[in-house]
């Protein structure tokens, strides 16, 4: 999917918003890793919870995939309609609420969503913003490839899809708390750091002013 597709007329400025560690509390994928384990047992799918298990044990017992490999495991298996909406649902205790309160004040429409978690969940992620959102640009199998969307590619993926909707590649607002978003924040407007680590404040030094500090 081309984020052309999901940004039509982009407002003036657009926010865009990491999820884990920003709009949520921890890191959700290994949450989904749990989910998908507990509900296939309890529901007696047992080639999914074979299927999750003998993916997990490769690569955190055997070290035999990279995070990227399992990653795209886990999000190329087949699972039933509702969980993902079920599993985000439950991640509604999670949000953090200052986040929510500060892009509400600032965006000038909706809220486009930038995270490295899966398109197997993060797809479903829209159903609990209390905010309209545009679209969400994830970890996601693009043809070939399996594009993993962190770093300096959701960089890419955010300012080249602005720019084929009509819009300067870099007018844009950014949330997030992590210093993978580095290469993201340099391109953006202004930049909201929240809820950060000691490194990630670190690694923001250098932007000034360019950087707000959230929570």
């Amino acid at each position: 999917m081309g984020l052309d597709k999901r940004i039509v007329t982009p407002p003036s400025i657009l926010t865009v918003a990491d999820f884990d560690g920003t709009l949520i509390s921890g890191n959700s994928f290994p949450l989904w890793i749990r989910f998908v384990a507990v509900r296939s047992l309890t529901t007696f799918r047992f080639r999914l919870f074979v299927a999750i298990t003998a993916a997990v044990l490769k690569r955190k017992i055997f070290c035999a995939t990279q995070h990227g490999e399992f990653k795209r495991k886990v999000d190329s298996l087949s699972y039933p309609d509702g969980w993902a909406a079920d599993f985000v649902n439950e991640l509604r205790s999670r949000l953090h609420a200052d986040v929510l309160g500060k892009m509400a004040s600032v965006a000038r429409g909706p809220v486009l969503i930038a995270t490295a978690a899966p398109s197997c969940y993060a797809r479903a992620v829209p159903a609990i913003l209390p905010l309209p959102v545009c679209g969400v640009v994830c970890s996601q199998q693009e043809g070939a490839d399996y594009i993993d969307n962190t770093g300096a590619t959701k960089r890419d993926r955010i300012c080249a899809g602005l720019s084929r909707a009509g819009s300067d590649r870099g007018n844009f607002i950014l949330f997030t708390d992590h210093e993978d978003d580095l290469p993201t924040a340099i391109a953006a407007v202004k930049t909201y750091l929240c809820h950060p680590s000691a490194a990630a404040l670190q690694a923001f030094k250098p932007l000034g002013g360019r950087v707000e500090v959230l929570g």
